[in-house]
């Protein structure tokens, strides 16, 4: 059987041979002629420059590398000359637009150019982007969401060697596990609370705001919440498991609890049972550890693996 390869597969053709003036609401409106064709199927649209500006705001919101749009004026297009250039570069973008297949999964994308009615074996698996967090410095560990308190948790830590060993010194001089600053200017590592905000739309319910972070001087590998006392732990690269208690009025407060050690090496995971408030953590010191949290007491930590495919 011959393979099928991208350059034979059937796209939907586009042109914006021509634009209109017409008369909307007493006011001349410019409209994009465009023209489409797909598997003996032919239809025109007639589109403003402001539904083309909503296209690309629905895909940059829900898809990576959109080609960006021609850049929109402060006053609406009045020469011919300008309308003209406009047309041209709008069928560019256009052209490129209709070749992402990715596109072909987006609802907006399909509405805008009528493809399920045209080209309706072209649609793919509707795939939504809900929501996204990017962060300014650090790169993600981990994110651990609870969405019935409108809650979530970040681990975050510096993925730069060379910037770690500078925050190393920087901290070396300071007692405890965390970081010089109220910033992540020293930091290597960081735990950070976002709260689920009002949405405005269908589309940004997943969008969450910043509430607070937790600067570590090593890096955070794990962390667990416990959502029935309100606690959420970090377990570091040297060993410290750090407790934080939040408020149950208001998320943005919390209380900075004593950090414990246990293990000798990195925290690779944490659990908290709720019933007997006992902090169980594995470590790459090949132990399992059971601490009491409530009388601050190790429990037991005497459960070494010796097996390497353990």
């Amino acid at each position: 059987m011959e393979k099928k390869t991208t350059s034979d597969t059937v796209r939907i053709q586009t042109d914006i041979k021509e634009y209109k003036v017409e008369h909307v609401n007493g006011k001349e409106t410019v409209f994009y002629v465009i023209e489409l064709k797909y598997k003996g199927h032919e239809w025109t649209l007639k589109k403003r420059y402001s539904e083309f500006e909503e296209i690309y705001k629905m895909l940059w919101y829900h898809h990576q590398s959109v080609t960006p749009l021609p850049g929109k004026t402060l006053f609406a297009l009045k020469k011919a000359s300008d309308i003209e250039d406009r047309r041209t570069k709008l069928n560019t973008w256009l052209k490129v637009a209709v070749k992402r297949q990715d596109y072909y999964s987006n609802q907006h994308f399909i509405k805008f150019l009528e493809i399920e009615e045209y080209a309706g074996d072209q649609i793919l698996n509707d795939i939504w982007q809900c929501g996204k967090l990017v962060h300014p410095i650090f790169g993600f560990r981990d994110v651990d969401f609870h969405l019935e308190k409108d809650l979530l948790f970040s681990l975050t830590s510096e993925m730069k060697a060379s910037s770690r060993i500078n925050s190393y010194v920087s901290n070396s001089m300071t007692s405890g596990n965390k970081a010089k600053g109220a910033d992540h200017k020293n930091a290597v590592g960081a735990l950070e609370c976002y709260q689920r905000a009002t949405p405005k739309s269908e589309f940004d319910k997943y969008n969450f705001e910043f509430k607070w972070a937790r600067t570590f001087k090593s890096q955070a590998i794990c962390m667990h919440f416990c959502q029935e006392h309100n606690l959420v732990f970090a377990g570091c690269d040297n060993g410290d498991i750090v407790p934080i208690q939040i408020s149950t009025d208001d998320v943005s407060e919390f209380m900075e609890l004593k950090e414990f050690r246990i293990h000798k090496a990195r925290v690779m995971g944490i659990w908290m049972d709720k019933d007997s408030r006992r902090i169980f953590s594995i470590g790459e010191d090949k132990k399992l550890c059971c601490f009491d949290f409530k009388s601050k007491t190790l429990v037991s930590g005497e459960f070494i693996f010796f097996r390497s495919d353990f």
